[in-house]
């Protein structure tokens, strides 16, 4: 618990810190280009491959800004890479457990299967696949997950039974203001956020299909490529309502409750 709240804590705090220097960047190039800030460059790939890189080019030793730049990059994107294989690992070894005696091959082959995944988006429409994955498969559908993870743990199994759990059989100490707060974010605050922002994309998404504009695609994209997008965050959470429908028609038809 301490592990996780430090995290968040950190997390937050850089977060807050980044925006101090992405507005810093885009100040200066704006008051070099004499336009507003918001159409300096849209988020997500052009902050990060045209806003950074044109600003430290114009800063005093440009390569070694460059350099520390897009080492940082790198970094993060193989901490972010131990996140999605571990993640997989995880879910196999828990499905699988005889896998857990092969965690070395099972690391070597997924990662050769996501390296292959992940060629096409070097190649000259690699950018149009990489902001509709960026877009749609990273964006709508992890947060319907998390919805559906909170309430899951928090109604169905039981947030009493959930902190039982890590209080009597992980012998962790909560303490009552934790256990409020806990309580608080998991039930309400944090069910009811998610849905309201879910809601208002999904609201903003219907605007621009009635009115035929871009569903806020940075780049644009044609539209019945945007439906396979749709379609991508569709994958990821169908899976879960099939996957419950499955369980308890199983449970059902053999006799257990």
């Amino acid at each position: 618990m301490r592990d996780a709240i430090i995290i968040a804590i950190a997390n937050c705090s850089t977060s807050v810190f980044a925006g101090f220097v992405i507005f810093s960047i885009l100040g200066f190039m704006s008051s070099e280009i004499n336009v507003p800030v918001k159409d300096v460059v849209d988020s997500g790939s052009g902050l990060a491959f045209i806003a950074y890189p044109a600003a430290v080019a114009r800063m005093p030793y440009p390569p070694v800004w460059s350099i520390l730049f897009f080492t940082m990059l790198i970094t993060l994107g193989i901490d972010s890479q131990f996140t999605f294989v571990e993640t997989l690992a995880t879910g196999l070894f828990d499905k699988f457990e005889y896998l857990r005696n092969r965690k070395p091959t099972v690391m070597i082959c997924l990662s050769i299967i996501m390296f292959f995944l992940g060629l096409p988006m070097c190649l000259g429409g690699g950018v149009y696949i990489f902001e509709l994955l960026n877009y749609y498969a990273a964006g709508l559908s992890v947060l319907c997950i998390a919805i559906l993870e909170v309430i899951c743990v928090s109604y169905f199994y039981g947030f009493k039974r959930f902190m039982y759990n890590i209080q009597m059989d992980m012998k962790i100490h909560v303490p009552t203001f934790l256990y409020g707060y806990w309580g608080a974010t998991w039930c309400f605050i944090t069910p009811v956020s998610l849905a309201l922002y879910n809601f208002r994309k999904l609201f903003l998404a219907l605007v621009y299909i009635i009115s035929n504009q871009e569903h806020g695609v940075p780049i644009s994209i044609p539209k019945n490529i945007q439906a396979l997008g749709w379609l991508t965050t569709a994958a990821s959470v169908i899976c879960i309502p099939i996957l419950a429908a499955y369980v308890v028609f199983s449970r059902r038809k053999g006799g257990v409750r």
